[in-house]
């Protein structure tokens, strides 16, 4: 990989990053959806913006479905801040039954194709 094409990488990545906290603060709000104000760099196919609003309502339903108060309790900041990391850290897999477990794990593809579809 050339500085350039790793520049690129490492500015996406950063990006991502910044719309994932964002994403994961707006949780539980009826606000706007972050990724129709989020600006990444753009690439010619916009394909990473598609996939960054595919996250983010998939995020958003998982949220729905497992990171209600009642459920969680006085875990949901927990559960909340384990959202943050969830790319490096496995913290948010110890408040999900099985099927949000498998849907983490696909949410976690999906974040890592939002780079790399910005590079192609």
């Amino acid at each position: 990989m050339d500085d350039r094409s790793r520049l690129r990488r490492e500015e996406l990545e950063a990006n991502r990053e910044v719309f994932l906290l964002r994403v994961v603060a707006d949780l539980g709000h009826d606000r706007r959806a972050v990724a129709d104000t989020w600006e990444p760099p753009m690439t010619a196919a916009g394909r990473h913006v598609a996939l960054a609003r595919e996250f983010e309502s998939r995020l958003r339903a998982m949220w729905l479905a497992y990171g209600n108060l009642d459920r969680l309790g006085s875990q949901q900041p927990l559960f909340r801040e384990s959202l943050r990391r969830f790319d490096y850290s496995d913290d948010a897999f110890r408040f999900l039954p099985a099927d949000g477990c498998e849907e983490l794990l696909r949410l976690r593809k999906l974040f890592v194709e939002i780079v790399d579809a910005g590079l192609e």
